[in-house]
């Protein structure tokens, strides 16, 4: 099961990259509220964990 977090990442990931292509950490926390850090910890953890949901997303350092 996905967290609402989790969910909602996904979602802004999804609506961003319809407008603007390529989505920015930074972005991506200004449409969330939140820190670019912690929109960083959730897609790496994403990524450990092998979340399927995530596939395509790409973290970038």
């Amino acid at each position: 099961m996905i967290s609402v977090s989790k969910e909602n990442h996904l979602k802004a990931i999804f609506h961003l990259q319809q407008e603007k292509g390529l989505v920015t950490t930074n972005e991506l926390a200004a449409a969330l509220q939140t820190r670019p850090a912690s929109v960083t910890d959730m897609l790496k953890s994403s990524k450990t964990r092998s979340c399927s949901s995530t596939s395509g997303i790409r973290v970038s350092s």
